[in-house]
């Protein structure tokens, strides 16, 4: 392998990670993850539910879980898009 080789695979920026037109949701960590590290947050009802918006792609996606624990809450993490929202008339 060429030295040089693996540095030319590693993305430039952020928006070379962005996955949003390729996925519809993420589950546990991984959604988590994918919501702190690229999304950016919009609207939030105190912790369980948050609105994100991509800043590259302008699609929505709320993170919710579907179970509310105590302990690791990540392992109930789910990350859906959402379908855009109707231009106002």
């Amino acid at each position: 392998m060429v030295a040089g080789a693996l540095k030319a695979e590693q993305p430039e920026s952020d928006e070379a990670l962005c996955r949003c037109a390729q996925i519809e949701r993420l589950d546990g960590k991984q959604a988590q993850r994918y919501a702190k590290e690229h999304l950016k947050a919009v609207e939030t009802d105190g912790g369980w539910r948050t609105t994100y918006i991509c800043p590259y792609t302008n699609k929505r996606w709320l993170l919710d879980y579907t179970r509310m624990a105590d302990q690791d809450q990540s392992q109930y993490a789910r990350l859906r898009s959402l379908p855009p929202k109707a231009a106002q008339q």
